[in-house]
């Protein structure tokens, strides 16, 4: 049996816009490289065994660690198990903000990067049409499925006391990116841009 992770992170700082002011009354990173200064409110994942999940559990950590008895240290001791780890924009993201808080975790599928790969071709972003959207909602959307709130409203709703709607809204996530992960697989996730059928790489 193929022991897998499905995971998803959230952040403390909010993320400083180009758009708009920065609000007095938030702590802001100084960017989107910033992973030692960002903090990690939440880490929501779920545990299967060849994509099966019986009991359809999903797990968190969150810090302060007061909300359940878990903390960081104790994730790292489960991450040091031998896991196949599957996330979505992981890589370029929740990998580097897990490690510069030392955390031991590398993802061996990101669901972004495959989806871009099936739907034009290439992981990469800059190789991506112009007005192509590929983001988590958008996927969710034109699949029918929804996401429960905003990555960039998350470090504000945790900052501001918020926290279980922090938590709701990373288990959703997980829960989300497991759906259209399967989806993929067995070609019927329906692509946001072109409204055909994907059908992405095997995890094996």
């Amino acid at each position: 049996m193929n022991k897998i992770i499905i995971y998803d992170c959230e952040i403390i700082k909010c993320l400083p816009s180009l758009q708009k002011k920065l609000e007095p009354n938030f702590m802001y990173c100084q960017g989107w490289n910033d992973f030692c200064n960002m903090g990690i409110s939440v880490i929501a994942f779920q545990v299967l065994e060849d994509l099966q999940d019986v009991n359809n559990r999903f797990y968190y950590f969150t810090n302060p660690n007061n909300l359940i008895p878990y903390t960081f240290e104790k994730l790292n001791d489960f991450l040091d198990s031998t896991f196949f780890v599957i996330g979505f924009n992981t890589k370029k993201f929740d990998d580097k903000l897990m490690r510069a808080n030392g955390m031991k975790i590398k993802t061996n599928y990101d669901l972004l990067e495959e989806i871009r790969r099936a739907g034009y071709g290439s992981p990469q972003w800059k190789h991506q049409p112009k007005h192509w959207n590929y983001t988590l909602e958008a996927i969710a959307r034109a699949n029918g499925m929804s996401k429960t709130g905003s990555g960039d409203l998350a470090p504000q709703l945790w900052q501001q006391g918020k926290h279980q709607m922090v938590v709701d809204y990373c288990l959703n996530d997980v829960k989300l990116t497991n759906q259209i992960l399967k989806l993929g697989l067995s070609g019927q996730l329906i692509d946001p841009n072109t409204g055909k059928y994907l059908t992405l790489k095997t995890l094996f």
